[in-house]
């Protein structure tokens, strides 16, 4: 099973796109949501994660933020498993340039997009009905 962490204050964003995901894969994504970068950084400390996903702006706290933090190895535990090397995804709703992250998605969501990105970065196939080809 796949463990995604979806950090974002706003509950509309993260329920799109964990419907997405649970509506193609629903027994092989376990889907964890968190509103802070504070929250996310305890609980990658204690939990396994597959993928980050994250919003730019957030009342406290930004993607860059918790990107960095990430990178540089502040939400790991001290034990053997890292973090520094989890793909993490920036979710904006500005099509800037967002250097240093795995890759975006930008808002309003692409299906198509967010499946595709998702299965790369996982290594799954998702059940996609609406899949061409």
């Amino acid at each position: 099973m796949k463990h995604i962490l979806f950090v974002d204050d706003d509950p509309l964003d993260t329920r799109v796109l964990r419907d997405i995901l649970t509506m193609f894969n629903p027994a092989d994504v376990k889907v964890s949501l968190v509103v802070d970068v504070g929250t996310a950084l305890r609980f990658l400390r204690s939990n396994e994660v597959d993928l980050v996903v994250t919003d730019q702006l957030m009342k406290h706290g930004s993607g860059d933020d918790l990107l960095r933090l990430i990178r540089s190895g502040e939400t790991e535990s001290g034990g053997a498993r890292t973090t520094s090397d989890i793909p993490v995804i920036l979710l904006s709703g500005a099509a800037d340039e967002h250097g240093g992250f795995t890759a975006s998605l930008l808002k309003p969501y692409d299906v198509n997009q967010v499946i595709a990105v998702f299965e790369q970065l996982l290594h799954v196939t998702l059940a996609h009905p609406f899949r061409s080809g």
